[in-house]
């Protein structure tokens, strides 16, 4: 992309040239519903799509996102179908994530430096999990469903 401008100078007409180039270019991070941002400041979690977005706080730069599973294969044993992330919870200490979905399942993430980890998993509700939250604590979590 460039841009060009002209002047007189002593009766001439002067040309200037400037050149501007990507240096950083930021993908979505939040594509509307819910949002925590750690303790200490240093994280930014979003609801992203069908996903949760982990974003260092201080520079806005994506850090990975928490992909939720893909719809299976129509020849699958998958007893559940694919999973969108409804809510999440952050824990307190910032370190690990819980992530509900509209198949039931909560999940609970280790947040690495450059991925999440999966840890444990469960079937929470018999309907869709639309809220959770952690004690300030961190030792207790909350869900809600609509069953």
């Amino acid at each position: 992309m460039s841009s060009q401008s002209s002047e007189q100078v002593e009766g001439k007409k002067v040309e200037e040239k400037c050149g501007w180039r990507v240096k950083y270019s930021q993908a979505g991070i939040y594509t509307g519903g819910k949002y925590e941002v750690s303790s200490d400041g240093s994280l930014l979690v979003a609801l992203c799509a069908d996903n949760v977005a982990v974003v260092e706080a201080s520079t806005g730069i994506l850090s990975y996102k928490v992909a939720a599973e893909p719809e299976p294969d129509e020849d699958s044993d998958f007893e559940l179908s694919g999973e969108r992330f409804t809510t999440f919870a952050l824990h307190p200490t910032g370190k690990s994530l819980l992530t509900a979905s509209d198949n039931q399942l909560l999940k609970v993430w280790d947040l690495g430096t450059d991925k999440a980890t999966l840890m444990r998993s469960w079937k929470g509700h018999e309907g869709p999990v639309l809220v959770a939250v952690f004690h300030h604590l961190g030792d207790l979590v909350a869900t809600g469903s609509s069953d």
